[in-house]
């Protein structure tokens, strides 16, 4: 399906349908240790589907097109060592633009007990934004201020994928 028919019965915008704007983003599997103090913003080491109107630099992503953008972002923490719960969130942020510095998409989780081995998380943030053109969004993830941190918490596994659903 090429687009939808409003009730007026004209073509009203486009879902995709491959011929749109869409791409994959995946980060290194070992993206840095997360405190409260200082999350990290995740660098994005692969893309797939568009880099011309989906761009990337750093930690920065630049939605170069208009539009309603479907986010969804996916991060998995592995913590070893320590006896307390790890609260862990994830967000999809703005950095410029249309929603200013604004959180867009939120997720949190635990860590259980990694006392004795590895334990992990997973972080799902998704929702749909109308962005124009030139606004640069980035994903991050830290723990919470009221864990003590005997050891680091560690992202594995981050990716992204940024649907351009309607113009």
């Amino acid at each position: 399906m090429s687009g939808i028919i409003n009730s007026a019965g004209s073509k009203s915008g486009i879902i995709r349908d491959g011929q749109d704007i869409y791409a994959h983003l995946k980060a290194a599997d070992d993206a840095g240790a997360a405190t409260s103090a200082s999350p990290v913003e995740v660098s994005w080491d692969s893309q797939t589907g568009d880099t011309t109107n989906i761009t990337r630099s750093g930690v920065n992503i630049t939605l170069v097109k208009s539009g309603v953008y479907h986010l969804t972002c996916v991060w998995v923490i592995s913590q070893q060592g320590g006896e307390e719960r790890r609260y862990m969130f994830g967000e999809i942020k703005s950095v410029s633009g249309t929603h200013s510095t604004n959180e867009l998409c939120f997720a949190g989780d635990s860590i259980v007990n990694a006392a004795y081995n590895p334990d992990y998380c997973g972080l799902t943030a998704s929702g749909i934004f109308e962005f124009t053109g030139g606004d640069v969004i980035k994903a991050q993830y830290y723990g919470s201020d009221d864990i003590p941190y005997s050891e680091d918490a560690v992202g594995y596994a981050t990716r992204m994928t940024i649907v351009r659903v309607f113009t």
